[in-house]
């Protein structure tokens, strides 16, 4: 394995290097085969056979290697690029030519200097950054408050908040149930107790996405965690629709997929009392500008120029961030 890797180191090293490498092999070799093989075959004795088929092998490799070294010279002299040192020529001097002669032109007017803007004064430089800066972190205003359900009022509704009203929506038809603290959920929104027997025993779960278009991805997280958790039967809820693929995605896993123009005929069969009190948590305080879901604060509205707008945190320290839609990036 030795010899064969160290006959490929030689042979790849004359492929990739320039001529000299495999004349220098090649001398070598031919030296070896024609006067050290010999000066030993005499003294071998019986192993006199042996050299004579060294040297042959040392003409052999002698002749390929002088072969590489002689078309890679040609090649090299051909190309122009090496000599036969090896090193790069320079490149030729070109003359110089005479330009063309060209047809007589009326000249030009000169163009107009480029409009200067008066410089500001130093007074009304802050007020000019305080603005800029006023554009790009001005925090949406509350929206008023609604009197009556409507799809609008329910696709505005922040995601935080959103999740609180469907909770209350399961504890306004008798149904216990728990939300999940601040942070990451792990695909669980909502934990439904419905076994009279077991009653601390979660017979469904319920994830809830206040975006307006709810696809297939996060209904097949809501199914991994059902089969982890060993469930029969869960709910996902949004405020917008569902895509086709995700609605029968659904139908089929018992996943119950509920869009936001069915969970506005839900809260509307509702009586007249609890109607109002669904309304009154779902557009408290500033109902429509999201939540942190970093620190739980409110956050603000940031529109860079050039850049697809979003939500961040008041926080300096936290890094929280939310499109558009109410989704992590």
């Amino acid at each position: 394995m030795a010899r064969r890797r160290r006959q490929d180191s030689l042979l790849g090293g004359a492929l990739k290097n320039n001529w000299q490498y495999a004349a220098l092999v090649a001398i070598f070799a031919l030296i070896g085969g024609r006067i050290l093989v010999p000066a030993f075959a005499g003294t071998a004795g019986m192993f006199a056979p042996f050299f004579v088929s060294l040297t042959s092998i040392a003409n052999w490799v002698a002749l390929a290697f002088g072969t590489i070294a002689l078309f890679k010279l040609i090649a090299a002299a051909l190309r122009g690029a090496e000599g036969i040192t090896g090193t790069p020529r320079t490149p030729a001097r070109t003359m110089r030519t005479t330009p063309a002669r060209r047809e007589y032109s009326p000249p030009r007017s000169p163009a107009p200097p480029p409009r200067q803007e008066a410089p500001q004064s130093p007074q009304d430089r802050p007020q000019a950054q305080s603005q800029t800066q006023a554009q790009l972190q001005a925090p949406a205003a509350p929206a008023e408050k609604p009197t009556a359900w409507s799809l609008e009022v329910l696709q505005n509704i922040e995601w935080r908040l959103f999740e609180e009203l469907c909770a209350a929506y399961y504890r306004e038809k008798g149904i216990r149930c728990d939300t999940t603290a601040l942070g990451p959920d792990g695909g669980i929104d909502i934990r439904l107790y419905q076994d009279e027997a077991e009653p601390t025993r979660t017979t469904a779960i319920v994830q809830c996405k206040a975006t307006r278009i709810a696809g297939i991805k996060p209904m097949r997280e809501l199914l991994g965690v059902m089969a982890h958790e060993k469930l029969e039967k869960g709910f996902f809820m949004t405020s917008g629709e569902f895509t086709d693929d995700s609605k029968a995605f659904g139908q089929q896993n018992r996943v119950v997929p509920i869009d936001g123009k069915l969970l506005l005929t839900l809260i509307q069969r509702l009586p007249a009392d609890a109607q109002a009190r669904l309304l009154a948590l779902g557009t408290r305080g500033a109902w429509n500008i999201p939540s942190c879901p970093e620190c739980g604060r409110k956050m603000i509205r940031k529109d860079p120029v050039g850049k697809k707008p979003f939500w961040s945190c008041k926080l300096g320290p936290c890094k929280g961030r939310l499109n558009m839609r109410y989704e992590r990036f």
